[in-house]
């Protein structure tokens, strides 16, 4: 058992870790400054999270399947913000002899530490992982911690996306994958697009969030003017000339845009600055001016991804994120219809296996 928080991977780094290393830096200071609280949760993503936990388990009971662990990834599990619902989900299961395996996933190895040392004060003792996820064959490389009480396991893995790519090497997937303000990060279609479908790969249902493009809103009127005027100046490049008339100009100011459209190029796609948070300019001054990149949606185009990862069942609505208002929640699963947990109540009754 490694006595670190780490897991470094030998092999060169994947295009996403070059195009996330700053933003992994970022927040590895975020956590160690504790700069910005996101610890509250909000209702409904308690309540959503709660029920596609109970939808997932309600159909293994179903299956006739004996083995009690249910698994669920927490991609991008910060400093355990949502730990809470992982607690009171495992205190419900004990009755029925079931037990809870988290498996916690973050490159920020200052949230992970924080993490991890709240658990560890609240009694959960350290082991090796039980039975079940079989963590150890996604490779030699994995370096893990793990710590445990009562019915509840959390595995502690330091990584990015480029860890559910090799999920399909193990013997099952995971039941239910929880990524919560994770893909708002991702710029370009195509990399969100591939974090989907690797999500879909590594659990048979899934719990999304990410804002709409109200988040931000000036800044996504100025980028979508941006895009608008790049269009203008390439078709004015492109145009027939017969006047054999100065480009450079024209070159020029195509140069200047890019520079600052960098890589949102596509709806919804824009930088912020980190002063523009609360918090965050006074607690870490030297990152005030640092741009981070952002995505916002709608709930039908969230719906749209999600079915084009390949999940057979989604449902999108608008759903607070933490103290965040303008959010989407999107639900997805293999074997279950999701919409009608988006308006169910908090406190549902999940049947078990005898039951079933």
């Amino acid at each position: 058992m490694h006595n670190h928080m780490a897991t470094e991977c030998p092999q060169e780094q994947s295009p996403e870790d070059t195009r996330l290393q700053g933003l992994k830096e970022f927040y590895d200071k975020r956590f160690e400054k504790d700069a910005y609280d996101l610890t509250a949760i909000s209702e409904n993503e308690s309540r959503l999270i709660r029920l596609l936990v109970d939808a997932a388990l309600t159909w293994r009971a179903g299956t006739g399947d004996e083995n009690r662990l249910f698994t669920l990834i927490d991609f991008g599990c910060g400093d355990g913000r949502l730990h809470a619902i992982y607690e009171g989900i495992a205190s419900l299961l004990k009755g029925d002899g079931w037990r809870l395996g988290v498996i916690a996933i973050d490159p920020a190895r200052k949230g992970l530490e924080t993490y991890f040392a709240k658990c560890a004060a609240a009694g959960y003792r350290e082991g090796a992982p039980g039975p079940g996820p079989g963590l150890p064959q996604l490779g030699p490389d994995l370096a893990v911690r793990v710590l445990n009480k009562e019915n509840l396991e959390v595995v502690f893995v330091r990584a990015a996306g480029e860890i559910l790519a090799r999920w399909p090497s193990l013997a099952r997937r995971a039941d239910v994958l929880i990524s919560a303000g994770v893909i708002c990060h991702i710029l370009g279609s195509a990399n969100r697009n591939t974090l989907l479908r690797s999500f879909r790969s590594a659990a048979a249902s899934l719990f999304l969030s990410q804002p709409t493009t109200g988040d931000f809103s000036t800044a996504q009127r100025d980028f979508q003017d941006m895009r608008a005027k790049r269009l203008r100046l390439l078709a004015a490049l492109n145009r027939p000339r017969d006047d054999g008339g100065d480009l450079s100009q024209l070159q020029q100011s195509l140069a200047e845009l890019d520079g600052r459209l960098g890589d949102a190029l596509e709806e919804g796609e824009i930088y912020y600055q980190a002063g523009w948070v609360r918090n965050l300019g006074e607690k870490l001054p030297e990152y005030s001016g640092v741009k981070l990149p952002y995505f916002g949606t709608s709930v039908n185009q969230a719906k749209a991804a999600v079915e084009r990862a390949g999940y057979p069942y989604a449902a999108s609505v608008r759903a607070p994120f933490g103290h965040h208002g303008r959010w989407i929640a999107t639900l997805a699963s293999d074997y279950f219809e999701v919409a009608p947990l988006l308006h169910q109540p908090v406190q549902i009754r999940r049947q078990s296996a005898e039951e079933g």
